[in-house]
């Protein structure tokens, strides 16, 4: 049977690890904010007037909505 010391030193080391891995998660999750944030400014700026701001298409300019499985390859090619 293990000693009450080792079982608290491996509750403890699972108390750090559990706060560690919050940790890691929140960061994550503020990365992921930012990148969303730093998108929605790009997509607004350069990609709105051609694209709707939902990426519905614009009437009489691409009508298409934003939607498919074309490559960055095809995409590049219809944008420039």
């Amino acid at each position: 049977m293990p000693s009450a010391k080792k079982i608290l030193s491996c509750g403890f080391m699972f108390a750090v690890a559990g706060c560690l891995v919050r940790q890691a998660e929140a960061q994550s999750s503020r990365s992921s904010n930012e990148l969303l944030v730093r998108g929605k400014a790009v997509y607004t700026k350069l990609c709105v007037d051609c694209h709707g701001d939902r990426g519905q298409g614009v009437k009489g300019t691409h009508e298409d909505p934003l939607v498919g499985g074309r490559s960055i390859f095809e995409l590049t090619g219809l944008i420039t």
